[in-house]
């Protein structure tokens, strides 16, 4: 089978979760089935991100400077938990820090400027995607499984540039992901992408607004045309309300599709739509 599999931040929240879920594609991939991964964040990486944003704008020094080194510390942690090798260890670990390096620098920019623009905000955003599914792409090699690590816009999602929430141009983005993604799976390479973020035209990250993980695995399970989507999650289905709202929230066993777009038209998780063309 054709599948993409979407992993969220909870599904890679730590070095141990991200080594799991590799192991679930491994499993697929050892059967036989052609996989793409779309990675969320880690965890709260995205949350940290707005913080560190917020502290920047502030001129909160001592807040971006903490910020920043829990993020180092929980990606460097998951790294040497994750990866196998120590020389694929050292490949992984030296990326982290150049990207690290560079969120550092984009950061400091803001704090002397205080200011962010909605395309610097994107930028920042994306560090999240970035790293964790560097991150997971290093694991995935560290078992002995061919894998690519692609950026949102490599994997060919061009967007307009209406930055923190671009829309897919999905005629061009659809046949970019079929000429780009369809190969690597015929040559038995699992492409790793970075759910969340894509590219203008003009070459500038941009994201598709929270959520945008899932988004991400439809437009690339509509563009190789998948046989499924399957968005691994900490729940068990589509429930009635929000888990961490709502205790007692049930599992829908079933949706009719004009019920499931309804509901997604208003904002429920795990469901979006990119028509096939």
């Amino acid at each position: 089978m054709r599948l993409v599999f979407k992993f969220g931040g909870t599904s890679l929240g730590d070095g141990e979760r991200i080594r799991n879920a590799c192991n679930i594609v491994r499993t697929y991939h050892r059967r036989g089935d052609k996989i793409v991964v779309v990675c969320s964040a880690m965890g709260d990486t995205t949350d940290i991100l707005l913080e560190l944003m917020e502290s920047a704008v502030r001129g909160e020094r001592g807040k971006l400077d903490d910020g920043l080194e829990r993020l180092r510390s929980a990606h460097i942690a998951a790294v040497e938990y994750a990866v196998d090798g120590d020389g694929l260890r050292n490949e992984a670990l030296t990326v982290i820090e150049k990207r690290l390096n560079d969120l550092t620098y984009i950061l400091s920019s803001i704090y002397f400027l205080r200011e962010v623009t909605p395309r610097s905000r994107d930028l920042v955003l994306s560090f999240g995607e970035r790293l964790s599914t560097w991150t997971f792409t290093c694991t995935l090699r560290g078992l002995g499984i061919a894998a690519k690590y692609l950026e949102g816009g490599d994997a060919g999602i061009i967007t307009d540039s209406d930055f923190g929430y671009a829309t897919p141009l999905m005629e061009e983005t659809l046949n970019n992901i079929k000429n780009t993604i369809l190969p690597l799976l015929s040559q038995g390479v699992v492409p790793v992408v970075t759910g969340f973020i894509g590219r203008s035209r003009d070459g500038a990250i941009t994201t598709l607004g929270r959520g945008g993980s899932d988004f991400t695995a439809t437009l690339l399970g509509s563009g190789i045309k998948a046989d499924e989507v399957v968005l691994w999650s900490d729940v068990d289905g589509l429930l009635t309300a929000d888990p961490k709202i709502v205790r007692d929230a049930k599992v829908i066993p079933q949706l009719s599709y004009e019920e499931a777009l309804e509901m997604a038209v208003f904002g429920l998780s795990l469901i979006h739509i990119s028509e096939p063309t």
